[in-house]
């Protein structure tokens, strides 16, 4: 290679960078953990991958003996080339089989994500890998868990509060002991995520009315209460009145879809719209919003003035 070339060729890479760090301004950092199921492994295999580990090991201890700094990279890591075939199968350098794993399944239907690198992690509960990825802020759709499942802590508190008597101050710390058990941080990590969001837009259901429906034992059981209370009180999210057809309403022609029962997943009109149904209403939230955000009151899908307001605090005023 030449000096020009070599010019060139450094040149290029320092361009690249610049761009790949100028990209990386837009996008958010994760890293994901996936394990590797060993139970699929041949015995040669698992000396192989259990062997990258003690290597890395022995190289860090000769780091050690041959200088004073401490700075080295865990010796609990191990540096390959990785490569994922599918959601259920990665190729690890070194490896002729494909290697098959668990957990891809959080990162892998992210629009436009990126992989950055991937180590071998090597825990006490078995192998995984650290996958390092880059999306676009609001390219992540996730799901959230707002159940609260029935420990053995819950159901012994539920026992307690049942033996006590109604009325007495006994009974009284038992059932503040019952919602203790209930209170755990579900609800305010729920909120912190969607609060990372410039703006929340939420319909303000009644979710004590769904306590008597098919589903109302589930509904008891979660944290969307608590979830709606803490999210009203911001500022940053506005709620729409429970007369909104977020549902109904086509965004396209204007329409009101009559009959829509909860088996009808998928949104369809006459003039040929279609959009799966939670997002449908997602979307129509955020339109009937912001048509009606000229002031407190605004005109809903029925030609109805309705109140729309951000936060409790602005409805004292």
């Amino acid at each position: 290679m030449t000096e020009y070339e070599r010019l060139a060729k450094n040149n290029r890479i320092r361009e690249q960078g610049r761009l790949t760090r100028e990209k990386r301004k837009h996008q958010i950092c994760r890293v994901y953990r996936v394990k590797i199921d060993i139970s699929h492994l041949t015995q040669a295999q698992r000396v192989h991958l259990k062997m990258l580990f003690v290597e890395a090991k022995r190289l860090c201890n000769d780091a050690l003996t041959f200088t004073h700094e401490h700075d080295i990279n865990d010796c609990d890591t191990a540096a390959h080339t990785v490569r994922f075939y599918d959601i259920n199968h990665i190729g690890i350098q070194g490896f002729r089989e494909h290697i098959r794993i668990k957990g891809a399944s959080q990162f892998w239907n992210i629009p436009g994500i990126e992989l950055a690198n991937a180590k071998l992690l090597n825990l006490s509960d078995g192998y995984y890998l650290a996958v390092t990825t880059y999306y676009v802020k609001g390219g992540e759709k996730r799901k959230y868990k707002v159940l609260i499942g029935e420990s053995e802590r819950i159901k012994k508190c539920q026992r307690l509060t049942a033996r006590r008597k109604k009325g007495s101050n006994n009974r009284y710390k038992a059932r503040k002991l019952l919602r203790r058990a209930y209170k755990k941080d579900t609800a305010n990590k729920i909120v912190h995520e969607l609060l990372d969001h410039e703006r929340v837009y939420m319909q303000d259901e009644n979710l004590k009315g769904w306590h008597k429906g098919l589903f109302g034992r589930v509904v008891q059981h979660s944290v969307l209460g608590r979830v709606k209370m803490k999210l009203i009180k911001h500022e940053r999210v506005i709620v729409l009145s429970s007369r909104e057809p977020t549902t109904k309403y086509c965004p396209v022609c204007g329409n009101l879809k009559k009959e829509i029962t909860l088996s009808d997943r998928v949104y369809e009109c006459s003039c040929g719209y279609r959009e799966d149904r939670d997002i449908h209403a997602a979307r129509n939230m955020i339109l009937l919003a912001k048509k009606n955000t000229c002031g407190t009151q605004g005109i809903n899908a029925f030609g109805e003035s309705v109140r729309l307001w951000q936060n409790t605090a602005e409805q004292s005023h």
